[in-house]
């Protein structure tokens, strides 16, 4: 996630470091594939096991402070009948107010200030019921909730389900559609954050409305790893400093 009224200089140097630190530590870490995409396993099955990581790391680095904990948690991909199922942590598997109060208790004990698709798309009484608990310090983030739609935003906003959207302009699919969705969050108090799509493409257009829309946080992937959104994070500092 990246503010857009911070110097990127700094920001870039502090996030190249951490990101080093966090492949070395993983380098030697089992892997194993979820839903197609390779994930390590540190040895206990517990997801507070890699945000501890993270912390540590973080300490370490001497960037405790400055650093917000975001988690995509794309829970949908959980979903196991009227339940969600950890297949990979534990294979637990827990009812709705279950994953409500996981959730609570993970925003509670670590500094996690971003959480994003907590639970299923359809899954609304819950959505709500999280974003009660903990909205006051956590943004509870809808992107397949939403999936870029000023309806959906709209009701949601109305419903209290979330308190930030993620805005992805290829898949709102045209400008005013993007521009409208960037209008029903906040027309009903949601943060908008600006996204590329889950694939990786060399669009810049999520760049540009960024700036054009004062977005004041944009959401990309990994610097290290993910060409295009250096070329998006190119065009947002070339924006700013035009």
């Amino acid at each position: 996630m990246v503010a857009a009224d911070r110097d990127p200089e700094p920001v870039l140097a502090a996030f190249t470091e951490v990101a080093t630190r966090v492949r070395e530590r993983l380098a030697g870490a089992e892997r194993v594939l979820v839903n197609g995409n390779p994930v390590h396993l540190l040895g206990v099955r517990d997801n507070r096991a890699a945000i501890e990581l993270l912390l540590e790391v973080l300490d370490r680095a001497g960037y405790a402070a400055d650093f917000a904990l975001y988690i995509d948690a794309s829970a949908g991909d959980l979903r196991d009948g009227d339940g969600y199922r950890f297949k990979t942590t534990g294979d637990a598997h827990l009812g709705s107010d279950e994953l409500v109060g996981y959730w609570k208790q993970l925003v509670t004990a670590y500094p996690i200030t971003w959480l994003e698709d907590p639970l299923h798309e359809d899954d609304h009484g819950a959505w709500a019921a999280l974003t009660s608990a903990i909205g006051d310090r956590c943004h509870v983030i809808g992107d397949n909730y939403y999936s870029t739609d000023a309806d959906r935003i709209r009701t949601g906003g109305h419903r209290g389900s979330a308190n930030a959207v993620l805005i992805k302009p290829n898949q709102a699919g045209t400008v005013t559609a993007t521009r409208a969705a960037i209008a029903a969050a906040r027309e009903t108090g949601q943060l908008p954050i600006t996204s590329h799509r889950s694939v990786s493409t060399e669009s810049l257009l999520a760049s540009r409305i960024t700036m054009t829309d004062h977005i004041d946080h944009f959401k990309i992937g990994p610097l290290l790893t993910d060409y295009s959104s250096v070329l998006r994070l190119n065009e947002l500092i070339r924006l700013k400093e035009g």
